[in-house]
């Protein structure tokens, strides 16, 4: 069984299908009465989910003993820069189905940090897709950087102003929160 075709071929008919759903809308009718087949198929679904994750789950092991020098500095820079801010910085994060270098989160928002090396250079196209799936889909904005400026003050203070601006979201989302709730924000905290 091809755990790759996972949300986009009928398990049943081999039809194209919408992201999340494993069997078409004519299997489903066709088995609507035949609970026992829809729980077969839905098991089988489930189990090659499962597969898939531990997959991605081997992979960042890999990844996480295959860490490249630029890497492991990028790591040490990030988490201290993210512990000033008070979030928190993980490393070789999985976003099914795919896996972050690095990711910052404070709770709310999250953001994904990807080193490149040169061989990023030819496939522009599918790193686009990557990000704009991980942010639609999991809310994560990604951030990419080159191998070459984890040595540079160039990544120190980009990695500083994505916290900084990170922050500036959340004190945003807290005064229209407060406004909301009538809450009388302090003048210095308004133009935020």
């Amino acid at each position: 069984m091809d755990t790759n075709r996972i949300c986009q071929f009928c398990l049943r008919c081999e039809k194209p299908l919408k992201k999340g759903m494993y069997l078409c809308k004519h299997c489903r009718q066709e088995l609507a009465l035949n609970v026992e087949e829809q729980q077969k198929f839905k098991k089988q679904y489930k189990s090659i989910k499962m597969e898939r994750r531990k997959r991605l789950i081997k992979l960042r092991e890999v990844g996480l003993k295959k860490i490249v020098p630029s890497q492991f500095n990028a790591t040490g820079i990030a988490e201290k820069i993210a512990h000033i801010f008070g979030y928190e910085c993980k490393r070789e994060c999985i976003k099914e189905p795919y896996r972050i270098d690095l990711v910052i989160k404070n709770g709310v928002y999250r953001v994904g940090i990807e080193l490149d090396g040169g061989y990023h250079d030819k496939q522009l196209g599918y790193d686009e897709k990557r990000d704009t799936l991980l942010l639609n889909k999991y809310g994560v904005k990604i951030y990419r950087f080159k191998n070459e400026d984890v040595e540079t003050d160039y990544f120190k203070n980009a990695i500083w102003a994505i916290c900084y601006s990170m922050m500036i979201e959340r004190v945003k989302k807290l005064n229209e929160t407060a406004k909301q709730y009538d809450i009388v924000i302090p003048i210095e905290l308004r133009n935020i």
